[in-house]
């Protein structure tokens, strides 16, 4: 069954495979028909170590979601990460076109200097994501959605996400030998902010922290924190969890000042890596 609405995200992870399938309704919401999972062996802290046992897993995981989403899966939104993709902040300024009102094209000009101002980007990198952080306006600071307004100069910054081309291609290799079409790639910091953050939250400064089996991921919303070579693999696991919110972390006063607020459930083992990722990087 085929139908034009219909979502697939495919996430390739150190010790799972995963695949879900959602339709977009007419208001733009996502609901879940699907989905699918699959050990994974062929990854070494996000990264792919043999080509065809994460082939295996992700035809796998696509097969289960097939059965269960009643839906025939030929294209994915793949999710990347791993130590290898890092943030580079860049500043950008361009000229307003002649109308003296922005529009697109100058937003697209503006993202697209960004990318040339990046500095040491070797040939080994690939560009993932240009993301816009701030705009400025002629002197109007903390612009957000630019487009109509009146001015004759845009500056601000944009994080760019790159990652190494080799460890990209892999993926895709392996997508595409499980019969599968990547038709886009997301960093999955990014996306896992999108899918669990509330506006109110992103205005208020919530910070996710993606701990996997290989890799501990951090996203603040307005700042991507790279990914860290340590996951809950690589950790002694404890059974016992329990939950603690930003009580733990009023001896910071650097995140105190930032005004964060953060919930976690973790295993008490790994309370103090976290806590200590946290402080170092912001």
């Amino acid at each position: 069954m085929q139908r034009s609405n219909i979502v697939v995200g495919l996430d390739i992870g150190t010790t799972k495979v995963c695949v879900v399938v959602a339709e977009r309704d007419e208001i733009g919401k996502l609901n879940i028909l699907g989905q699918g999972r699959s050990d994974s062996e062929g990854l070494q802290r996000a990264t792919v170590v043999n080509i065809n046992k994460t082939v295996d897993a992700i035809k796998s995981a696509v097969a289960d979601a097939e059965r269960e989403s009643s839906i025939r899966i030929r294209g994915v939104n793949v999710g990347i990460s791993g130590a290898h993709v890092h943030c580079i902040n860049s500043n950008s300024e361009i000229s307003v076109n002649q109308s003296g009102i922005v529009n697109a094209s100058d937003v697209r000009r503006f993202l697209e200097k960004a990318k040339t101002n990046i500095r040491y980007l070797d040939i080994d990198h690939e560009i993932i994501h240009v993301i816009p952080q701030e705009f400025i306006v002629d002197d109007q600071e903390g612009v957000l959605d630019p487009i109509g307004m009146a001015g004759t100069t845009m500056r601000g910054s944009a994080y760019i996400v790159v990652g190494m081309k080799t460890k990209i291609r892999n993926i895709k290799q392996c997508v595409e030998k499980a019969g599968l079409e990547v038709n886009a790639m997301t960093f999955e910091p990014i996306a896992s902010g999108l899918a669990v953050m509330k506006e109110s939250e992103k205005k208020s400064g919530v910070v996710i922290i993606d701990i996997g089996g290989g890799n501990i991921e951090v996203r603040h919303h307005g700042a991507l924190g790279n990914p860290v070579e340590t996951g809950l693999g690589h950790i002694t696991s404890d059974a016992h969890s329990i939950s603690f919110t930003d009580d733990v972390f009023h001896g910071s006063h650097v995140v105190i000042k930032r005004h964060i607020v953060v919930t976690i459930t973790m295993p008490p083992v790994i309370r103090h890596l976290v806590l200590h990722l946290l402080i170092k990087w912001f």
